[in-house]
């Protein structure tokens, strides 16, 4: 099987193209014992796993850019954010990987790099146009004409570059100051409108040590069958109850409740009350005044007991 890389230009890419190999190799062992395949199959298998372990230091020259969910987590900007309208995938093994061949010179990098940061919408999902997949399309092939490229290796520098940015921002944050050769340097400084857009991964604990086993010119040595996985967010553990806890909560269950006195219906007064105020905004303004006239009259009347039964006490108010 014949496979796209690129040249190596630092540090970072090797100890990348380390980690990516060792995934893969993870991935094939385990689909080795959890199949039942042929035993043609399985040489086969072990062919293609052979030949990811013949990394040596003639090889430091060759580059694997791997996309994976992990790294789409690590740049909060969502899948499909360059719009890789000429991206190419293919399956090994199951395993699903995007590559591409993104070797560029520096004059070229230098425009790249200016052309993400001219325009943000390949990254900041803030932006108005951040959906508009159509015009990131057609500015990625007219970049890409202009460099005399493809928007799959543009997208792939792309990646390759924010990924590179956001270990240096770990490494950074997490550990003393460090020597910076040139090209991390230049990474800062050219990608530096990434900082804002880049979400802090959490690695494991056998994660870190493999990066620091990693130095400078160093190779990287681990188990073949290391698992990289990212620590997930785990809830913080019940605390359980105490004996004096669970007795104090049962005591305050069985405790004797007070009963429920059903709710008396509103009087006839009350109700006649509430009548006559829901009737008063309607009262015309010019006739207001002679309404409390004769609304006081009647209280005050009726307020006292009747002297004759079979008279009224007033006469009613006149029409007007």
């Amino acid at each position: 099987m014949t496979s796209t890389v690129y040249k190596a230009e630092s540090t970072d890419d090797r100890d990348y193209l380390l980690v990516s190999k060792m995934r893969r190799k993870a991935q094939f062992q385990k689909k080795l014992s959890a199949t039942d395949l042929s035993l043609s199959n399985r040489e086969d298998q072990k062919k293609r796993i052979a030949e990811d372990d013949r990394f040596s230091e003639d090889d430091e020259e060759r580059m694997w850019l791997e996309e994976s969910d992990d790294d789409d987590r690590e740049l909060d900007h969502g899948e499909g954010a360059t719009g890789g309208s000429e991206r190419g995938s293919h399956e090994e093994g199951g395993v699903k990987k995007w590559k591409a061949k993104c070797s560029f010179s520096a004059d070229k990098e230098e425009r790249l790099a200016e052309f993400f940061s001219a325009n943000p919408i390949f990254y900041d999902k803030s932006h108005p146009k951040y959906r508009n997949q159509q015009l990131k399309d057609n500015l990625m092939d007219q970049l890409a004409e202009d460099l005399q490229t493809t928007s799959r290796q543009i997208h792939g520098w792309f990646k390759h570059m924010r990924t590179a940015v956001g270990k240096l921002l770990k490494t950074t944050s997490r550990q003393a100051p460090q020597y910076l050769t040139a090209r991390k340097k230049w990474q800062l400084q050219k990608l530096a409108f990434l900082k804002p857009h880049i979400v802090p991964r959490t690695y494991s604990v056998e994660t870190t040590q493999l990066e620091e086993q990693s130095g400078e010119g160093g190779a990287l040595h681990c188990n073949s069958n290391s698992a990289i996985n990212l620590v997930k967010n785990k809830p913080p553990p019940r605390k359980k109850l105490r004996g004096d806890d669970l007795k104090v909560c049962t005591k305050f269950l069985e405790r004797p409740r007070p009963k429920e006195v059903p709710s008396k219906p509103p009087d006839e007064r009350t109700a006649f009350a509430q009548w006559i105020a829901a009737r008063v905004p309607g009262i015309p303004q010019d006739r207001w005044d002679d309404f409390q006239l004769d609304v006081m009259r009647l209280i005050q009347d009726y307020s006292r007991p009747r002297a004759n039964p079979n008279t009224s006490s007033i006469a009613l108010p006149s029409q007007k």
